[in-house]
């Protein structure tokens, strides 16, 4: 084996000289997850040869060799794989795949012939339809014939499309959960190709429409979830404006609803005014209509107790009544009409003064001329109201406040 890269060359464990011409690959693609330990790296002409000989038959196991050499860099140890041949006298029995001395002598006379300047490195086993399950049957297989520390077993399933890399590490096979495939020239493995073709020759347009087909499907995976992501957006988008028109919609009917509950109360008030100016009306209509009734009935009643008894019957004809009584009659009823109306004003306003309180306290929609309505039944106590209480402007009043009314 060779160290890249002013390495070393090394083999059975043994530095045995040193070769600066040689690099690692920098042209290279990722498979999987790399971990920390030994790095695997597989020349891209045997990745694709090797998925070639497992997809030529997908009914049975294969076995093939994997060609290459196991370098030290910075005390890292890089696993090189940069051929790959087939296994050739296998030994089928109880659907096992087994290698046999004349499978090892083939193998060893083809590397000879094609990578003489390498060595067999591992091996790889297909197992169709089975994935990538590591079995004690394999397991036995690597440990009779790959007992060395570091080497490997790729395990392929065609049907599946599965690989995995196992590696022996401390006497147990340890999976690798990822590798590299790099890009270089080699001439050998294409050699070597040509003259083992395990396809048809239009193996290479296949793989280019299947390149296409997974492209096409990955592309079109790719458009959905994007697709998803946008309608999810859009959803999202769409839910927040109608929780923001909720939120507007509910502010506007509290809004209406305040402003048609003030209106409310303002209507109320008006018609509280209306009906306290109404029921004042009333009563000093009523009022004003007692008083000329009971003046009519005071009047003919005096006029008539004035009048002698027996003029009634003297004067039953037609002679006219003497100017002496005339003129007492004339002046006795305008005085007796004064004292019934000085009367009723005195009854009147005893009852009044006897219905107010001597203090109110300000309801909605009370103005002073309401509250001297209610009260005396005319505005003209506005004026006794404004005096008592200290107030100037007659429209200032407020709910609540408490006036004190003149008795």
């Amino acid at each position: 084996m060779y160290l890249w890269g002013g390495a070393y060359m090394i083999k059975n464990d043994e530095i045995i000289g040193q070769d600066i011409s040689r690099s690692l690959p920098k042209n290279v693609r990722q498979i999987g997850e790399v971990q920390n330990g030994q790095r695997i790296y597989m020349e891209d002409y045997a990745y694709t040869y090797l998925h070639q000989f497992a997809a030529y038959n997908k009914k049975e196991e294969q076995i093939s060799f994997l060609i290459g050499e196991q370098t030290v860099l910075d005390n890292e140890s890089i696993l090189l794989i940069h051929g790959v041949i087939q296994a050739t006298h296998l030994n089928r029995e109880n659907g096992n795949v087994e290698m046999t001395g004349e499978t090892w002598a083939k193998a060893h006379e083809i590397r000879k012939q094609y990578f003489s300047e390498y060595e067999i490195i591992g091996w790889s086993y297909t197992q169709p339809g089975y994935g990538v399950l590591l079995t004690s049957f394999l397991i036995k297989q690597h440990g009779v014939f790959f007992n060395q520390e570091g080497k490997v077993l790729l395990i392929l399933d065609p049907v599946e499309k599965e690989e995995a890399f196992f590696q022996l590490r401390e006497g147990d096979l340890i999976q690798k959960t990822g590798f590299f495939i790099y890009y270089e020239k080699n001439i050998a493995m294409h050699e070597y190709m040509l003259e083992y073709k395990v396809v048809q020759e239009n193996i290479f347009e296949t793989q280019v429409d299947e390149a296409v087909k997974q492209y096409r499907l990955k592309d079109q995976e790719k458009k959905e979830v994007q697709y998803h992501k946008r309608f999810v957006n859009m959803l999202f988008a769409l839910s927040g404006a109608l929780v923001i028109m909720c939120i507007l919609i509910g502010i506007g009917l509290l809004n209406n609803l305040e402003e048609m509950n003030r209106l409310k109360k303002s209507f109320g008030a008006v018609m509280e005014d209306y009906g306290v100016l109404k029921d004042g009306l009333s009563e000093e209509v009523r009022g004003e209509t007692s008083v000329d009734r009971e003046k009519e009935v005071t009047m003919d009643l005096e006029a008539a107790n004035k009048i002698p008894e027996g003029t009634v019957a003297e004067n039953i004809s037609d002679s006219p009544v003497t100017d002496a009584n005339s003129n007492t009659e004339k002046d006795l009823v305008p005085e007796k009409e004064e004292e019934v109306q000085e009367a009723v004003a005195i009854v009147e306003n005893a009852e009044i003064k006897s219905k107010i309180p001597e203090t109110y306290i300000v309801k909605p929609g009370d103005n002073l001329i309401t509250i001297s309505y209610q009260f005396y039944s005319t505005k003209e106590m506005v004026a006794e109201i404004q005096e008592i209480n200290d107030i100037d402007n007659p429209h200032k009043i407020y709910v609540g406040q408490k006036l004190s009314l003149p008795q």
